[in-house]
């Protein structure tokens, strides 16, 4: 079918050439495509790590709880570590660290909603 083709075009290298930059972009399109996938895969799976880890970390919350220690010491401590680790040598950005305290109170409020419904049901 190619050598067909070069001889309907007459024999000059216009045909071939425009081809070849065709498959060319082709190959260039689903290399990207491919790549693209790869990292939506690799997005997918570090979700799923961070998912697994808030839901460690809010078990390990509940269960320190039901220990006697308070969520607040828990929650103190917690931000205590964050800032200590942001004035430590290396800078971090303030909105990065405000993103990190953002989301270590949000799991420290689960934690101390899931222990308040069990609670309250206990009562009940």
């Amino acid at each position: 079918m190619f050598s067909a083709a070069l001889l309907d075009a007459g024999g000059n290298g216009n045909f071939r050439g425009k081809f070849i930059r065709d498959m060319g972009m082709k190959q260039l399109v689903i290399d990207i495509l491919m790549k693209m996938a790869k990292i939506e895969v690799d997005a997918k799976e570090l979700m799923a790590q961070v998912e697994a880890q808030s839901l460690l970390l809010t078990a390990l919350l509940l269960t320190v709880g039901k220990r006697g220690s308070s969520g607040s010491t828990v929650s103190e401590n917690i931000q205590n570590a964050i800032m200590a680790a942001s004035s430590g040598e290396q800078k971090f950005m303030q909105s990065d660290i405000d993103l990190l305290l953002t989301h270590v109170n949000r799991l420290l409020a689960v934690a101390t909603y899931v222990d308040e419904v069990a609670k309250s049901e206990e009562q009940s």
